[in-house]
């Protein structure tokens, strides 16, 4: 089997850089998924492929956490993902949003459980 096909998957709105969240157009509708090998991936509209946001490692001192929206925001439920490379590379928060409540926690449910396995892979 495709080591990147999905365990989960779902549509999510990413924010994009540095915009408003009030503003319904930055937020750009794509879907998301975990896959077999515990990253997390998804469609590139602009490439027309699945491409890796990050994997499993990346989220061992990953900032993951519900996001308190201010009134106002386009979207209600949302999450902010910060993946730390072991390389030590920064990279930039990103934040997602998604159609319920419970899909918001089932995703931050699931992100936690995959940097709880990263963890153990690196205590080994």
């Amino acid at each position: 089997q495709d080591k990147n096909s999905a365990v989960f998957k779902t549509t999510v709105w990413k924010l994009a850089n540095n915009a408003d969240r009030a503003d319904a157009k930055a937020w750009l509708e794509r879907d998301f998924w975990i896959s077999k090998e515990g990253s997390v991936c998804f469609h590139s509209v602009t490439e027309n492929r699945a491409m890796l946001y990050c994997t499993r490692a990346d989220l061992h001192s990953a900032t993951i956490e519900a996001v308190e929206v201010p009134p106002g925001s386009a979207q209600a439920w949302v999450f902010r993902l910060q993946p730390r490379p072991r390389s030590g590379t920064e990279l930039q928060a990103t934040e997602f949003a998604v159609q319920s409540k419970e899909c918001m926690l089932y995703w931050l449910q699931q992100l936690r459980k995959l940097q709880a396995e990263a963890r153990q892979d690196s205590a080994k």
